[in-house]
């Protein structure tokens, strides 16, 4: 009797954590730090690894953008075109909702541009999912803080 008692804690056990590994849970400081992440991936000047950081199909609604960008290639033209102003941004503030696998990101940060352009105060959200690999963006918005 007490050995199948043992089995079956161990068994419990392992589905717990294969549960964890399937569905890693978020957390507000993993949220933030991946929001700091995308700001200094931003700074480094790399549309690619910065597109990188959205999932296929995440959407960008972006602070300088005309259009919805739709998809990760979207995204990258986006970026290609952004990242020639050199920007580089400072996290202001942040609020961090953890449901699950998904975190919301709100808050404002201040870019600064290498070329000479005004810097931009922007309000921003984010939409993140936890998975194997760590947070994807799937839907990012951002727009100038009005005056």
């Amino acid at each position: 009797m007490k050995k199948e008692y043992i089995y079956a804690l161990g068994g419990a056990a392992c589905v717990i954590l294969l549960h964890q590994l399937i569905n890693p849970k978020s957390s507000k400081q993993e949220a933030t730090d991946f929001v700091n992440r995308w700001i200094d991936s931003v700074c480094d000047g790399n549309p690619e690894e910065i597109s990188a950081l959205y999932a296929e199909d995440g959407v960008l609604v972006g602070t300088l953008a005309e259009e919805i960008k739709v998809g990760r290639t979207a995204i990258q033209t986006y970026f290609d075109s952004f990242t020639l102003k050199e920007p580089c941004g400072v996290l202001d503030s942040i609020n961090i909702q953890v449901r699950g696998v998904f975190a919301i990101a709100d808050g404002v940060y201040t870019f600064s541009f290498g070329d000479g352009s005004e810097d931009v105060i922007a309000r921003f959200s984010f939409v993140l999912r936890k998975g194997k690999g760590g947070y994807k963006i799937l839907t990012h918005h951002s727009s100038a803080q009005p005056v």
